[in-house]
């Protein structure tokens, strides 16, 4: 089952890496990064098919070690190859 994919939950936000597993509204994802902020893209149907056209002013932390459990995901979006190449070139955000 490993994809990569952008996953919207309805609490914990949008992430983007590879899909693991899915039980119902609960996903397991490896290398998991926390789309934070994105600019240059309207949706995020467009994020996982274009990327971001403005990857240097985007927000995204570095991914998690190891597995990343995602409870009540609402939506998962393939990402296709020319996207993924544009959201891995954003750099690690860090406060």
């Amino acid at each position: 089952m490993a994809k990569m994919v952008m996953v919207r939950s309805t609490n914990a936000g949008v992430f983007y890496g590879k899909l693991v597993s899915r039980d119902g509204d609960t996903v397991t994802m490896k290398n998991a990064r926390r789309v934070y902020y994105w600019d240059g893209a309207a949706t995020l149907s467009e994020l996982a098919t274009r990327g971001p056209s403005k990857p240097q002013n985007c927000k995204f932390p570095g991914p998690t070690a190891g597995e990343h459990l995602i409870l009540g995901v609402c939506e998962i979006i393939p990402i296709t190859d020319e996207a993924l190449a544009k959201l891995d070139s954003v750099k690690i955000w860090t406060a």
